[in-house]
Parts: C-alpha cells; structure tokens; sequence
C-alpha cells in the first residue's frame, strides 16, 4: 500500500495513521454527507421561505409560467422537506425521490436565462451562473448516498426481532479486526463481506481482493480441495453462511 511519505514520521506510524483515517472517512462519511445536504437544503429553503433569499428574483423570472400565486414559498417549503427527509435515515429514499423532481428546474436558468447566467457563453458564469452550476455537487452527494441507500436501510431493519431471527438461523455476523485471518476448510458455505475489506488467499491461485457486498463460496471444487485463507486488511464485518450447522471458518489470528 502507499501512502504519503515524511522524513521525520515512522512509516509504521503512518501506516496506522493512514489506516485510522480510511476506517474514519468510511465509517462517518456517508452520515456527515447526509447532514449537509439535510442543513443546505433547509437553510436555502428557510431563505425562500422567508422572502430573503438572493435567489428569489432569479427564481421568478425562471418560474414566471407557473400559475401558483407565491411558488418561491412554495419551492422553499419543498427544499425545507428534502433537507429533513435527508436528515432521518427513514425518509432518505423520499429525499432523493423529491430530489430527483427539484434538481432539473434549479438547472432551467442556463436555458431560460442565458443573460443572467454567463458573462460569455458557455465558459464564463455570472454569480447566479456559478450558484446554479454548484447543483452539479449536490446531485452527485444525492448519487453517492443513493448508492449506499441499501446497506443503510439494512441497518435500520436489524432491529426488527424477525430480521434478527432470520440472521440468527442462517447467518454469524461477526467482526474481526484488521490484521486478524480466517482459515476456510472444504464444505459447503459462503463468505460474505458485510463491511470493510479482506484479501483470499488460495493455494496455487493469485490473492484477490473482497470489499463491502462482495463474496467467496468455499466448497471443495472451488478451493481445489485446500484451505482458503481471508486475510483482513481493514476491519472486517462479516456473515457465514452454511447450509449445515456445523461451521468450518477457523480463526488463524486476531489484531
């Protein structure tokens, strides 16, 4: 692995520095973005709201063909719901639902408004040019919490006792640190990586890597009849599943 070099820090110390960080961002990124989206949206919203925001008159010349009598009062109303949707992980999927019908109109201006938007055309942006482009950020924010919108509704749903019954019967969630190995004898079964980042290792074959959602069987044919060894190089949360209660997964050593 590389990472960034200093002449006065041990490399072992920022190889854990470097590991902390990656464990940080992946652990409280996705909820740091949720909440500035959440706190964008209600504040601009709030400004539309209450008549100060420097967008309105901008708005109303974009949205002149609407017949709603207030529509900024209304789009800030709908700005304020998308943020606090953003801001309760049950309501994520109604957040980028709305998202979805909001973000085309905040781009209407660079059409609608050539004069207002570019100083000259199509590389040069006035202040409400560069206000409305920045949506580019957002939609792409709303693309990344989307993708992660699955696992975060899993995470909700573990407490439901029957969701923890099913797991409880068919699967061993469990976590190992980073450092620590799994040794996989021959039998039936899968190893699925729930969260974070493992190596395979198997006999006569090249080490492979295995991130967040993906997944290894390790029957007999699969690993040529010998043991598959997971080395974990981030810390690992992980399901077992066999058709059988017997488990095979073997410890070898733990961070």
């Amino acid at each position: 692995m590389r990472i960034l070099a200093l002449p006065f820090i041990p490399s072992r110390t920022m190889l854990r520095v470097d590991e902390w960080l990656f464990q940080a961002m992946e652990r409280h990124g996705t909820f740091l973005l949720r909440a500035a989206m959440g706190i964008v949206f209600i504040w601009f919203g709030g400004l539309k709201v209450l008549g100060l925001s420097p967008a309105l008159d901008l708005v109303l010349k974009t949205t002149f063909w609407i017949p709603l009598p207030d529509f900024p009062t209304v789009l800030g109303f709908w700005e304020v719901l998308i943020g606090m949707c953003f801001l309760w992980r049950p309501a994520l999927r109604w957040a980028l639902i709305m998202l979805t019908f909001h973000m085309p109109g905040t781009m209407l201006p660079l059409v609608l408004l050539p004069a207002e938007c570019y100083l000259t055309f199509p590389y040069a942006l006035t202040m409400e040019g560069q206000y409305i482009i920045k949506n580019v950020v957002l939609i792409s924010a709303a693309l990344v919490i989307g993708g992660k919108l699955k696992i975060m509704e899993q995470e909700v749903h573990e407490d439901d006792p029957n969701q923890v019954t099913r797991l409880l019967e068919d699967c061993r969630r469990q976590t190992i640190a980073a450092g620590g190995s799994l040794l996989f004898r021959e039998g039936p079964g899968l190893f699925l990586v729930c969260d974070g980042l493992v190596e395979v290792r198997r006999p006569g074959r090249d080490p492979y890597l295995l991130k967040s959602g993906e997944y290894i069987h390790y029957c007999g044919t699969y690993c040529d009849d010998q043991p598959a060894v997971i080395q974990v190089l981030r810390t690992t949360t992980y399901i077992q599943w066999e058709p059988v209660r017997e488990r095979t997964a073997e410890p070898l050593s733990a961070a």
